[in-house]
């Protein structure tokens, strides 16, 4: 059986589409904070595909990590939209506002599975992508150039799956992170 793959899901620092600095709190007092993320004009993304959640800017890093999930049945794309058939069923018309003729703003459904806060105690206290390509991999670097949906390469998948539970842990214990 082949592995899912693993995408970046990310956005500016000022929030896109997103009010990011508002997300882990709110989802770590048990609130579900959003259910879609923005992919651009990625149409490759599949259920199952993992997801680590990225944050452009100053303080680039990694904040959440989850799961793309199937998008609730009156809300797929694919099957609303004959010219939207190729796209899986993770694919989600998002609130209402989805527009065909603007193929490039598409959304995935998502569960996260782990979070922590970014901007706390006034740190970041995100997974640093600087610290990544410092510590593991100079290259690591590259992953701010990659858009929304974009598969992230194995050789960075393997440093995120040791340590980002590694880095929740020590935030959960600072009450700036939590598993789900």
């Amino acid at each position: 059986m082949n592995q899912p793959d693993t995408r970046i899901l990310s956005t500016i620092e000022s929030g896109l589409y997103y009010d990011v600095q508002d997300m882990p709190s709110s989802e770590m007092r048990g609130n579900q904070w959003a259910n879609s993320w923005y992919v651009g004009a990625n149409r490759s993304v599949q259920v199952g595909d993992r997801a680590y959640f990225f944050v452009h800017g100053d303080d680039a890093g990694f904040f959440a990590r989850g799961i793309i999930i199937e998008a609730p049945p009156n809300a797929q794309i694919a099957s609303a939209y004959p010219q939207f058939a190729d796209l899986s069923t993770a694919y989600m018309d998002d609130g209402g506002y989805f527009d065909p003729d603007v193929a490039e703003m598409l959304f995935v459904a998502f569960r996260l599975d782990s979070i922590v806060e970014m901007w706390a105690d006034g740190e970041n206290k995100s997974l640093s992508i600087d610290w990544l390509a410092q510590q593991f991999d100079p290259s690591f670097i590259n992953v701010a150039h990659m858009a929304s949906g974009d598969m992230l390469p194995i050789q960075y998948v393997e440093i995120l799956d040791v340590h980002w539970p590694q880095h929740v842990a020590k935030m959960a214990d600072q009450n700036f992170g939590m598993f789900f």
